[in-house]
């Protein structure tokens, strides 16, 4: 078994790792580890860069915490907008009541005029004298 071999056998992503590198420059490996003084150098400069990633992934928990307090306060209105969407909250309340107050005199209108209605060809309309127990919304 070459040492190539066992390389990849032993440590699978290293020799992955180490292959796509030399691909990446058109080389063979061993000519790729070839151009380098020490070819340990090239194994040590691939911890390096494993701790960095292994920090850079520890780091990720705080980094997604900063930004979500980013997010949270980017969605806190300014004092004049909170202002501006307060009055208009306030004016859509007034128009609600308006609109219910108008409603409940259209249908004490329409009770009253149910009530109104008198007998006709000798029959007294269903609703006529009845009590109805319609109440105010709210």
């Amino acid at each position: 078994m070459t040492e190539w071999q066992r390389l990849k056998k032993d440590a699978p992503s290293i020799f992955e790792h180490l292959a796509r590198d030399a691909e990446e420059d058109h080389q063979s490996i061993p000519d790729y580890l070839g151009e380098r003084d020490d070819p340990q150098d090239y194994f040590a400069d691939l911890m390096l860069y494993c701790r960095n990633q292994i920090a850079k992934v520890g780091q990720r928990p705080m980094i997604l915490a900063v930004a979500g307090m980013v997010r949270s306060k980017r969605a806190i209105l300014r004092s004049d907008a909170r202002d501006t969407l307060a009055k208009y909250q306030l004016m859509l309340d007034n128009d609600l009541c308006k609109a219910l107050k108008a409603l409940r005199d259209a249908q004490e209108w329409r009770m009253k005029s149910i009530e109104a209605v008198p007998e006709t060809d000798g029959f007294v309309s269903e609703n006529a004298g009845a009590q109805h127990s319609c109440k105010p919304f709210g």
